[in-house]
Protein backbone atom coordinates (compact mmCIF):
# COMPACT_ATOMS: atom_id res chain seq x y z
CA UNK A 1 0.00 0.00 0.00
CA UNK A 2 1.34 3.43 -0.87
CA UNK A 3 2.20 5.62 2.13
CA UNK A 4 -0.28 8.45 1.53
CA UNK A 5 -3.38 6.21 1.32
CA UNK A 6 -2.07 4.34 4.36
CA UNK A 7 -1.64 7.61 6.24
CA UNK A 8 -5.14 8.76 5.31
CA UNK A 9 -6.53 5.42 6.50
CA UNK A 10 -4.69 5.82 9.80
CA UNK A 11 -6.11 9.31 10.18
CA UNK A 12 -9.61 7.89 9.69
CA UNK A 13 -8.95 5.20 12.30
CA UNK A 14 -7.47 7.84 14.61
CA UNK A 15 -10.56 10.03 14.31
CA UNK A 16 -12.83 7.16 15.28
CA UNK A 17 -10.53 6.18 18.14
CA UNK A 18 -10.40 9.70 19.57
CA UNK A 19 -14.18 9.94 19.55
CA UNK A 20 -14.50 6.58 21.29
CA UNK A 21 -11.97 7.65 23.92
CA UNK A 22 -13.80 10.89 24.51
CA UNK A 23 -11.11 13.11 23.02
CA UNK A 24 -13.27 14.46 20.18
CA UNK A 25 -15.98 17.10 20.40
CA UNK A 26 -19.39 15.75 19.42
CA UNK A 27 -21.37 18.33 17.46
CA UNK A 28 -24.51 19.77 18.97
CA UNK A 29 -27.68 17.97 18.04
CA UNK A 30 -29.62 20.86 16.55
CA UNK A 31 -28.24 23.23 13.91
CA UNK A 32 -29.99 26.57 14.09
CA UNK A 33 -28.21 29.05 11.78
CA UNK A 34 -28.97 28.80 8.05
CA UNK A 35 -26.00 29.74 5.82
CA UNK A 36 -25.76 30.31 2.07
CA UNK A 37 -22.18 30.23 0.74
CA UNK A 38 -21.78 32.39 -2.36
CA UNK A 39 -19.18 30.68 -4.55
CA UNK A 40 -18.34 29.69 -8.12
CA UNK A 41 -15.94 32.55 -8.97
CA UNK A 42 -12.69 33.53 -7.23
CA UNK A 43 -9.05 34.12 -8.09
CA UNK A 44 -8.29 31.56 -5.34
CA UNK A 45 -9.06 27.84 -5.45
CA UNK A 46 -12.74 28.05 -4.52
CA UNK A 47 -13.33 24.44 -5.57
CA UNK A 48 -11.25 23.37 -2.55
CA UNK A 49 -12.00 26.17 -0.09
CA UNK A 50 -15.78 26.26 -0.47
CA UNK A 51 -16.25 22.61 0.61
CA UNK A 52 -13.80 23.27 3.45
CA UNK A 53 -15.77 26.29 4.67
CA UNK A 54 -18.95 24.26 4.51
CA UNK A 55 -17.42 21.41 6.51
CA UNK A 56 -16.04 23.73 9.21
CA UNK A 57 -19.46 25.23 9.79
CA UNK A 58 -21.43 21.99 9.59
CA UNK A 59 -19.03 20.08 11.83
CA UNK A 60 -19.67 22.56 14.65
CA UNK A 61 -23.31 21.48 14.79
CA UNK A 62 -24.54 25.07 14.80
CA UNK A 63 -25.24 25.55 11.09
CA UNK A 64 -27.03 24.16 8.08
CA UNK A 65 -25.19 25.16 4.91
CA UNK A 66 -26.06 25.38 1.23
CA UNK A 67 -23.92 26.65 -1.66
CA UNK A 68 -24.74 28.62 -4.78
CA UNK A 69 -22.27 28.92 -7.66
CA UNK A 70 -24.55 31.38 -9.46
CA UNK A 71 -25.25 34.23 -7.04
CA UNK A 72 -26.24 36.48 -9.94
CA UNK A 73 -29.39 34.35 -10.27
CA UNK A 74 -30.50 34.96 -6.70
CA UNK A 75 -33.29 37.32 -5.71
CA UNK A 76 -35.01 38.33 -2.47
CA UNK A 77 -36.97 35.10 -2.30
CA UNK A 78 -33.81 33.03 -2.69
CA UNK A 79 -32.00 34.91 0.09
CA UNK A 80 -34.99 34.84 2.44
CA UNK A 81 -34.40 31.18 3.33
CA UNK A 82 -31.13 32.02 5.12
CA UNK A 83 -29.85 33.88 8.17
CA UNK A 84 -26.44 34.78 6.78
CA UNK A 85 -24.66 34.93 3.42
CA UNK A 86 -20.98 33.93 3.29
CA UNK A 87 -18.94 35.21 0.35
CA UNK A 88 -16.17 33.04 -1.03
CA UNK A 89 -16.65 34.85 -4.34
CA UNK A 90 -14.85 37.60 -6.20
CA UNK A 91 -14.42 38.63 -9.81
CA UNK A 92 -10.66 39.22 -10.13
CA UNK A 93 -10.42 36.68 -12.96
CA UNK A 94 -13.70 37.67 -14.58
CA UNK A 95 -14.55 41.38 -14.20
CA UNK A 96 -17.83 41.12 -16.16
CA UNK A 97 -19.12 38.83 -13.40
CA UNK A 98 -19.49 41.89 -11.19
CA UNK A 99 -22.44 42.94 -13.29
CA UNK A 100 -25.04 41.38 -11.04
CA UNK A 101 -28.60 42.36 -11.94
CA UNK A 102 -30.00 45.31 -10.04
CA UNK A 103 -32.54 43.02 -8.38
CA UNK A 104 -29.79 40.79 -6.96
CA UNK A 105 -27.82 43.75 -5.66
CA UNK A 106 -30.86 45.24 -4.00
CA UNK A 107 -31.89 41.88 -2.54
CA UNK A 108 -28.47 41.52 -0.90
CA UNK A 109 -28.60 44.98 0.69
CA UNK A 110 -32.18 44.52 1.88
CA UNK A 111 -31.33 41.11 3.30
CA UNK A 112 -28.69 42.60 5.62
CA UNK A 113 -30.46 45.89 6.36
CA UNK A 114 -33.42 43.94 7.71
CA UNK A 115 -31.32 42.30 10.40
CA UNK A 116 -29.44 39.40 8.84
CA UNK A 117 -25.74 38.81 8.26
CA UNK A 118 -22.97 38.93 5.68
CA UNK A 119 -19.58 37.20 6.04
CA UNK A 120 -16.61 37.38 3.69
CA UNK A 121 -13.52 35.19 3.78
CA UNK A 122 -10.09 36.27 2.50
CA UNK A 123 -10.68 37.77 -0.97
CA UNK A 124 -14.42 37.19 -0.76
CA UNK A 125 -15.02 40.88 -0.14
CA UNK A 126 -12.92 42.13 -3.04
CA UNK A 127 -15.34 43.01 -5.81
CA UNK A 128 -17.88 45.70 -6.71
CA UNK A 129 -15.55 48.65 -6.27
CA UNK A 130 -18.19 50.79 -7.98
CA UNK A 131 -20.84 49.76 -5.44
CA UNK A 132 -20.41 51.91 -2.29
CA UNK A 133 -22.99 50.06 -0.20
CA UNK A 134 -21.26 46.74 -0.82
CA UNK A 135 -17.92 48.21 0.20
CA UNK A 136 -19.52 49.59 3.36
CA UNK A 137 -21.01 46.20 4.17
CA UNK A 138 -17.78 44.25 3.52
CA UNK A 139 -15.72 46.75 5.52
CA UNK A 140 -12.42 46.01 3.80
CA UNK A 141 -11.07 44.69 0.53
CA UNK A 142 -7.99 44.43 -1.67
CA UNK A 143 -7.21 47.95 -2.84
CA UNK A 144 -5.22 48.07 -6.06
CA UNK A 145 -1.94 49.97 -5.74
CA UNK A 146 -2.08 49.80 -1.94
CA UNK A 147 -2.78 46.34 -0.55
CA UNK A 148 -0.16 43.62 -0.74
CA UNK A 149 1.18 40.47 0.89
CA UNK A 150 4.42 38.53 1.16
CA UNK A 151 4.85 34.75 0.87
CA UNK A 152 2.65 32.36 2.77
CA UNK A 153 4.29 31.93 6.17
CA UNK A 154 3.55 31.28 9.82
CA UNK A 155 2.43 34.21 11.96
CA UNK A 156 0.54 34.86 15.16
CA UNK A 157 -3.01 36.22 15.27
CA UNK A 158 -4.02 38.07 18.42
CA UNK A 159 -7.35 39.37 19.66
CA UNK A 160 -7.41 43.14 20.21
CA UNK A 161 -11.02 43.32 21.46
CA UNK A 162 -11.53 40.84 24.28
CA UNK A 163 -15.09 42.02 24.95
CA UNK A 164 -16.66 41.27 21.58
CA UNK A 165 -18.64 37.99 21.38
CA UNK A 166 -16.51 36.80 18.46
CA UNK A 167 -13.16 37.20 20.22
CA UNK A 168 -14.12 36.99 23.91
CA UNK A 169 -11.74 34.49 25.51
CA UNK A 170 -9.99 33.80 22.20
CA UNK A 171 -6.46 32.49 22.67
CA UNK A 172 -3.78 33.97 20.42
CA UNK A 173 -2.92 31.40 17.76
CA UNK A 174 -0.44 30.58 15.02
CA UNK A 175 -1.51 30.12 11.43
CA UNK A 176 0.33 29.49 8.16
CA UNK A 177 -1.43 31.74 5.69
CA UNK A 178 -1.23 34.79 3.46
CA UNK A 179 -0.98 38.01 5.49
CA UNK A 180 -2.49 41.06 3.79
CA UNK A 181 -1.09 44.47 4.60
CA UNK A 182 -2.56 47.92 3.98
CA UNK A 183 -6.00 46.51 3.33
CA UNK A 184 -8.48 49.10 2.09
CA UNK A 185 -10.72 49.60 5.16
CA UNK A 186 -13.98 51.50 5.44
CA UNK A 187 -14.12 54.22 8.13
CA UNK A 188 -16.53 52.51 10.54
CA UNK A 189 -15.05 49.01 10.83
CA UNK A 190 -14.38 47.52 14.26
CA UNK A 191 -11.12 45.55 14.27
CA UNK A 192 -11.23 42.42 16.44
CA UNK A 193 -7.94 40.63 15.64
CA UNK A 194 -4.61 41.59 14.11
CA UNK A 195 -1.30 40.06 13.05
CA UNK A 196 2.14 41.64 12.79
CA UNK A 197 3.28 42.01 9.18
CA UNK A 198 7.05 41.46 9.35
CA UNK A 199 9.31 43.33 6.96
CA UNK A 200 11.45 40.22 6.41
CA UNK A 201 8.29 38.65 4.93
CA UNK A 202 7.78 41.65 2.59
CA UNK A 203 5.30 43.12 5.02
CA UNK A 204 4.52 46.57 6.38
CA UNK A 205 6.25 46.33 9.75
CA UNK A 206 2.90 47.03 11.43
CA UNK A 207 -0.01 45.20 13.04
CA UNK A 208 -2.56 44.54 10.30
CA UNK A 209 -6.28 43.73 10.70
CA UNK A 210 -7.23 40.08 10.26
CA UNK A 211 -10.85 40.12 11.44
CA UNK A 212 -13.29 43.01 11.70
CA UNK A 213 -17.00 43.78 11.77
CA UNK A 214 -19.37 46.29 10.23
CA UNK A 215 -22.94 47.40 10.85
CA UNK A 216 -25.41 47.86 8.03
CA UNK A 217 -28.97 48.89 8.89
CA UNK A 218 -30.14 46.37 11.47
CA UNK A 219 -27.72 43.75 10.11
CA UNK A 220 -24.09 42.85 10.66
CA UNK A 221 -21.00 42.12 8.57
CA UNK A 222 -17.94 40.06 9.51
CA UNK A 223 -14.76 39.99 7.40
CA UNK A 224 -12.07 37.35 7.99
CA UNK A 225 -8.97 38.05 5.89
CA UNK A 226 -7.40 34.68 6.74
CA UNK A 227 -8.09 31.62 4.58
CA UNK A 228 -5.91 31.83 1.47
CA UNK A 229 -6.28 28.09 0.85
CA UNK A 230 -7.75 24.93 2.36
CA UNK A 231 -4.57 24.22 4.30
CA UNK A 232 -4.72 27.58 6.06
CA UNK A 233 -8.33 26.78 6.95
CA UNK A 234 -7.10 23.78 8.96
CA UNK A 235 -5.97 26.21 11.66
CA UNK A 236 -8.12 25.77 14.79
CA UNK A 237 -7.95 29.54 15.29
CA UNK A 238 -9.29 30.18 11.79
CA UNK A 239 -12.11 27.73 12.37
CA UNK A 240 -13.06 29.29 15.69
CA UNK A 241 -13.19 32.77 14.17
CA UNK A 242 -15.20 31.55 11.19
CA UNK A 243 -17.76 29.77 13.37
CA UNK A 244 -18.10 32.57 15.88
CA UNK A 245 -18.11 35.31 13.25
CA UNK A 246 -20.76 33.57 11.16
CA UNK A 247 -23.04 33.00 14.14
CA UNK A 248 -22.61 36.60 15.30
CA UNK A 249 -23.33 38.00 11.83
CA UNK A 250 -26.51 35.92 11.67
CA UNK A 251 -27.80 36.50 15.20
CA UNK A 252 -25.86 39.30 16.89
CA UNK A 253 -24.55 36.94 19.55
CA UNK A 254 -22.45 33.81 20.04
CA UNK A 255 -24.14 31.24 22.21
CA UNK A 256 -22.06 28.81 24.26
CA UNK A 257 -24.18 25.97 22.88
CA UNK A 258 -22.48 23.59 20.45
CA UNK A 259 -19.11 24.35 21.98
CA UNK A 260 -18.73 27.80 20.42
CA UNK A 261 -16.89 29.99 22.87
CA UNK A 262 -16.12 27.09 25.22
CA UNK A 263 -12.46 26.46 26.08
CA UNK A 264 -11.04 23.60 24.04
CA UNK A 265 -9.57 20.76 26.06
CA UNK A 266 -7.82 17.54 25.20
CA UNK A 267 -6.55 15.85 22.09
CA UNK A 268 -7.73 16.85 18.63
CA UNK A 269 -6.83 15.39 15.26
CA UNK A 270 -5.31 17.78 12.73
CA UNK A 271 -4.85 17.35 9.00
CA UNK A 272 -1.28 16.13 9.51
CA UNK A 273 -1.03 14.99 13.11
CA UNK A 274 -2.31 15.71 16.60
CA UNK A 275 -2.84 18.76 18.83
CA UNK A 276 -3.55 19.14 22.55
CA UNK A 277 -5.51 21.97 24.18
CA UNK A 278 -5.65 22.93 27.84
CA UNK A 279 -8.34 25.39 28.93
CA UNK A 280 -8.50 26.79 25.41
CA UNK A 281 -4.72 27.13 25.03
CA UNK A 282 -2.90 25.07 22.39
CA UNK A 283 -0.13 23.45 24.44
CA UNK A 284 1.45 21.30 21.77
CA UNK A 285 1.00 20.03 18.26
CA UNK A 286 2.86 17.24 16.49
CA UNK A 287 3.09 17.22 12.70
CA UNK A 288 3.67 13.84 11.05
CA UNK A 289 3.12 14.60 7.38
CA UNK A 290 4.64 12.01 5.00
CA UNK A 291 5.21 14.79 2.48
CA UNK A 292 7.45 16.63 4.96
CA UNK A 293 9.38 13.66 6.29
CA UNK A 294 10.83 14.37 9.72
CA UNK A 295 8.02 14.64 12.34
CA UNK A 296 8.18 17.57 14.75
CA UNK A 297 6.47 19.30 17.67
CA UNK A 298 5.47 22.92 17.11
CA UNK A 299 4.25 24.81 18.90
CA UNK A 300 5.31 23.77 22.36
CA UNK A 301 3.73 26.31 24.68
CA UNK A 302 3.45 26.96 28.38
CA UNK A 303 0.07 27.07 30.09
CA UNK A 304 0.06 30.88 29.99
CA UNK A 305 0.40 30.89 26.19
CA UNK A 306 4.13 31.49 25.81
CA UNK A 307 5.28 29.66 22.66
CA UNK A 308 8.71 28.17 23.24
CA UNK A 309 9.54 26.78 19.80
CA UNK A 310 10.39 28.22 16.39
CA UNK A 311 9.54 26.52 13.10
CA UNK A 312 11.70 26.74 9.99
CA UNK A 313 13.38 30.09 10.76
CA UNK A 314 15.02 31.86 7.85
CA UNK A 315 18.57 31.18 9.07
CA UNK A 316 18.02 27.39 9.33
CA UNK A 317 14.74 26.41 7.63
CA UNK A 318 15.36 22.72 8.43
CA UNK A 319 14.98 23.48 12.15
CA UNK A 320 11.54 22.23 13.20
CA UNK A 321 10.64 23.12 16.78
CA UNK A 322 11.37 19.94 18.76
CA UNK A 323 12.45 17.15 16.42
CA UNK A 324 14.89 14.29 15.85
CA UNK A 325 17.35 14.26 12.99
CA UNK A 326 20.60 12.45 12.39
CA UNK A 327 23.29 14.57 10.76
CA UNK A 328 25.15 11.98 8.67
CA UNK A 329 24.37 8.30 8.12
CA UNK A 330 27.12 6.59 6.13
CA UNK A 331 28.30 10.01 5.01
CA UNK A 332 24.90 11.14 3.66
CA UNK A 333 23.35 14.31 5.10
CA UNK A 334 19.96 13.82 6.77
CA UNK A 335 19.94 17.27 8.42
CA UNK A 336 20.18 20.19 5.99
CA UNK A 337 17.63 20.47 3.21
CA UNK A 338 17.80 21.61 -0.39
CA UNK A 339 16.06 25.02 -0.42
CA UNK A 340 14.49 24.22 -3.79
CA UNK A 341 12.93 20.89 -2.79
CA UNK A 342 12.79 21.11 1.01
CA UNK A 343 14.33 17.62 1.16
CA UNK A 344 17.58 16.27 2.56
CA UNK A 345 19.96 14.05 0.63
CA UNK A 346 19.14 11.36 3.14
CA UNK A 347 15.43 11.01 3.77
CA UNK A 348 13.47 10.30 6.92
CA UNK A 349 10.23 8.54 5.97
CA UNK A 350 7.15 8.12 8.16
CA UNK A 351 5.90 4.55 7.78
CA UNK A 352 3.39 4.41 10.64
CA UNK A 353 1.71 6.92 12.97
CA UNK A 354 -0.81 6.29 15.73
CA UNK A 355 -2.16 8.07 18.80
CA UNK A 356 -3.76 6.68 21.94
CA UNK A 357 -4.18 7.32 25.64
CA UNK A 358 -1.81 6.37 28.45
CA UNK A 359 -3.14 4.67 31.60
CA UNK A 360 -2.53 7.93 33.48
CA UNK A 361 -4.67 9.95 31.07
CA UNK A 362 -1.88 11.35 28.94
CA UNK A 363 -1.31 10.99 25.21
CA UNK A 364 0.78 8.25 23.62
CA UNK A 365 2.22 8.84 20.13
CA UNK A 366 3.82 5.95 18.27
CA UNK A 367 5.71 6.08 14.99
CA UNK A 368 7.80 3.91 12.73
CA UNK A 369 10.36 5.63 10.52
CA UNK A 370 12.83 4.58 7.83
CA UNK A 371 16.12 6.30 7.03
CA UNK A 372 17.34 5.87 3.48
CA UNK A 373 19.34 7.57 0.73
CA UNK A 374 17.08 9.45 -1.67
CA UNK A 375 17.04 6.67 -4.26
CA UNK A 376 17.94 3.70 -2.06
CA UNK A 377 16.53 1.20 0.40
CA UNK A 378 16.37 1.88 4.16
CA UNK A 379 19.65 1.53 6.00
CA UNK A 380 18.20 2.27 9.45
CA UNK A 381 14.76 1.74 11.01
CA UNK A 382 13.28 3.46 14.06
CA UNK A 383 10.38 2.74 16.36
CA UNK A 384 9.48 5.82 18.41
CA UNK A 385 7.16 6.20 21.39
CA UNK A 386 6.37 9.56 22.99
CA UNK A 387 4.18 9.74 26.07
CA UNK A 388 2.96 13.23 26.95
CA UNK A 389 1.48 13.78 30.39
CA UNK A 390 -1.63 15.83 30.96
CA UNK A 391 -0.72 19.23 32.44
CA UNK A 392 -0.61 19.37 36.23
CA UNK A 393 -2.16 22.07 38.43
CA UNK A 394 0.66 24.48 37.51
CA UNK A 395 0.24 23.75 33.78
CA UNK A 396 3.53 21.84 33.57
CA UNK A 397 3.76 18.74 31.39
CA UNK A 398 6.38 16.22 30.29
CA UNK A 399 7.24 14.18 27.21
CA UNK A 400 8.86 10.79 27.74
CA UNK A 401 10.61 10.35 24.38
CA UNK A 402 12.05 6.90 23.64
CA UNK A 403 13.30 5.40 20.40
CA UNK A 404 14.98 2.24 19.16
CA UNK A 405 17.13 2.35 16.03
CA UNK A 406 17.92 -0.91 14.21
CA UNK A 407 20.60 -1.08 11.55
CA UNK A 408 19.52 -2.77 8.30
CA UNK A 409 23.13 -2.77 7.16
CA UNK A 410 26.28 -1.48 8.82
CA UNK A 411 25.75 2.23 9.50
CA UNK A 412 27.97 4.95 10.87
CA UNK A 413 26.09 7.70 12.67
CA UNK A 414 28.17 10.85 12.46
CA UNK A 415 28.19 14.64 12.80
CA UNK A 416 30.24 17.62 11.64
CA UNK A 417 33.56 17.30 13.54
CA UNK A 418 34.18 19.69 16.41
CA UNK A 419 36.88 22.36 16.39
CA UNK A 420 39.57 20.18 18.03
CA UNK A 421 39.33 17.50 15.29
CA UNK A 422 40.74 17.40 11.74
CA UNK A 423 38.53 19.49 9.42
CA UNK A 424 36.54 20.45 12.49
CA UNK A 425 34.23 23.43 12.87
CA UNK A 426 33.37 25.59 15.86
CA UNK A 427 29.73 24.71 15.26
CA UNK A 428 30.28 20.95 14.89
CA UNK A 429 28.89 18.21 17.11
CA UNK A 430 25.11 18.28 16.79
CA UNK A 431 22.81 15.35 15.94
CA UNK A 432 19.77 13.73 17.49
CA UNK A 433 16.99 15.26 19.58
CA UNK A 434 17.06 19.00 18.96
CA UNK A 435 15.14 22.04 20.14
CA UNK A 436 14.95 25.36 18.27
CA UNK A 437 13.52 28.06 20.52
CA UNK A 438 11.53 31.18 19.70
CA UNK A 439 13.97 34.09 19.17
CA UNK A 440 11.85 36.21 21.53
CA UNK A 441 13.27 34.04 24.34
CA UNK A 442 16.91 34.96 23.74
CA UNK A 443 17.12 36.56 27.19
CA UNK A 444 16.69 33.13 28.78
CA UNK A 445 19.53 31.32 30.56
CA UNK A 446 21.02 27.89 29.90
CA UNK A 447 22.00 25.92 33.01
CA UNK A 448 22.87 22.28 33.61
CA UNK A 449 22.87 19.61 36.28
CA UNK A 450 26.50 20.35 37.12
CA UNK A 451 25.74 23.83 38.40
CA UNK A 452 27.06 25.60 35.28
CA UNK A 453 25.18 28.32 33.40
CA UNK A 454 25.65 30.19 30.12
CA UNK A 455 26.86 28.89 26.79
CA UNK A 456 30.59 29.09 27.52
CA UNK A 457 30.26 26.84 30.57
CA UNK A 458 27.72 24.34 29.19
CA UNK A 459 28.43 23.89 25.46
CA UNK A 460 30.08 20.54 24.78
CA UNK A 461 30.04 19.65 28.47
CA UNK A 462 28.49 16.44 29.87
CA UNK A 463 25.44 16.83 32.08
CA UNK A 464 22.44 14.82 33.25
CA UNK A 465 20.05 17.59 32.22
CA UNK A 466 19.97 20.98 30.56
CA UNK A 467 17.39 23.68 31.19
CA UNK A 468 16.59 26.88 29.32
CA UNK A 469 14.46 29.31 31.31
CA UNK A 470 13.34 32.89 31.24
CA UNK A 471 10.92 35.00 33.20
CA UNK A 472 7.97 33.24 31.54
CA UNK A 473 9.07 29.66 32.17
CA UNK A 474 11.02 27.35 29.95
CA UNK A 475 11.96 23.84 28.96
CA UNK A 476 14.40 21.21 30.19
CA UNK A 477 15.67 18.00 28.61
CA UNK A 478 16.78 15.13 30.86
CA UNK A 479 19.21 12.45 29.66
CA UNK A 480 18.44 8.88 30.79
CA UNK A 481 21.38 7.06 32.45
CA UNK A 482 21.07 4.09 30.06
CA UNK A 483 21.65 6.31 27.01
CA UNK A 484 24.78 6.00 24.90
CA UNK A 485 27.65 8.04 26.44
CA UNK A 486 25.62 9.23 29.42
CA UNK A 487 25.99 11.87 30.76
CA UNK A 488 25.72 13.33 27.29
CA UNK A 489 27.61 16.38 26.02
CA UNK A 490 25.27 19.22 25.05
CA UNK A 491 25.21 21.44 22.00
CA UNK A 492 24.18 24.94 23.13
CA UNK A 493 23.62 28.12 21.11
CA UNK A 494 22.29 31.30 22.71
CA UNK A 495 21.86 33.36 19.54
CA UNK A 496 19.20 31.14 18.00
CA UNK A 497 18.50 29.87 20.80
CA UNK A 498 19.05 26.11 20.30
CA UNK A 499 20.13 23.13 22.36
CA UNK A 500 20.50 19.40 21.95
CA UNK A 501 21.68 16.37 23.96
CA UNK A 502 24.41 15.65 21.42
CA UNK A 503 25.24 11.97 21.93
CA UNK A 504 27.63 12.08 18.94
CA UNK A 505 29.36 15.32 20.00
CA UNK A 506 32.76 13.74 20.65
CA UNK A 507 32.71 10.79 18.22
CA UNK A 508 30.62 8.95 15.64
CA UNK A 509 28.93 5.65 16.48
CA UNK A 510 28.96 2.43 14.47
CA UNK A 511 25.90 0.19 14.37
CA UNK A 512 26.50 -3.17 12.73
CA UNK A 513 23.77 -4.83 10.72
CA UNK A 514 21.03 -6.05 13.08
CA UNK A 515 22.32 -4.12 16.08
CA UNK A 516 20.09 -1.65 17.92
CA UNK A 517 20.58 1.65 19.68
CA UNK A 518 18.07 2.73 22.31
CA UNK A 519 17.70 6.31 23.54
CA UNK A 520 15.36 7.93 26.01
CA UNK A 521 14.85 11.55 27.08
CA UNK A 522 12.39 13.46 29.24
CA UNK A 523 11.30 16.86 27.93
CA UNK A 524 9.94 19.00 30.78
CA UNK A 525 7.88 22.07 29.82
CA UNK A 526 7.30 24.40 32.78
CA UNK A 527 5.36 27.65 33.04
CA UNK A 528 7.43 28.99 35.95
CA UNK A 529 11.22 28.62 36.24
CA UNK A 530 12.35 25.49 38.09
CA UNK A 531 15.12 25.28 40.65
CA UNK A 532 18.07 22.94 40.23
CA UNK A 533 16.71 20.90 43.12
CA UNK A 534 13.35 20.45 41.38
CA UNK A 535 15.04 19.37 38.15
CA UNK A 536 17.33 16.97 40.05
CA UNK A 537 14.27 15.37 41.65
CA UNK A 538 12.65 15.00 38.22
CA UNK A 539 15.83 13.43 36.82
CA UNK A 540 16.16 10.95 39.69
CA UNK A 541 12.58 9.82 39.25
CA UNK A 542 13.08 9.51 35.48
CA UNK A 543 16.33 7.58 35.92
CA UNK A 544 14.60 4.90 38.00
CA UNK A 545 12.11 4.11 35.23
Amino acid sequence: MRLLPLFNHLRWVLTATLVLLGFGHAPAAEPVVRVLIVSGQNNHNWRETTPKLRAILENSGRFTVEVTEHPEQCDAAAFAKYDVLLSNWNAFDNPPATNWPAATRQALLDFVRQGKGFVSVHAGSSSFYDWPEYQQLAGGSWKLGQTGHGPVHEFRVKAVDETHPITRGLTNFLVTDELWHRTGLQPEVKVLATAFSATDKQGSGQDEPMAFTTEFGRGRGFNLLLGHDARAMESPGFQTLLQRGTEWAATGTVKPAAGLGKPRNGVEQTQTGTAFYHQGQLLWEVTADPALGKPFFHPLATADGTVLTALRPADHPWHRGLWWSWKFINGINYWEEDPKTGLSAGQTKIVFYDVGQTPAGGTKIEMTLDYSPAEGQPVLKETRSIQVTAPDSAGDYMMDWSAQFTAVTNVTLDRTPTANEPDGQSWGGYAGLSLRLDPALRDGVFRNSEGKSGVAATHGQPARWMDFSGARGGIAILDHPLNLRHPTPWYVNQGMPFFSPALLFNAPHLLRSGETLKVRYLVFIHTQPKTAVELDVAWKEFSRQ
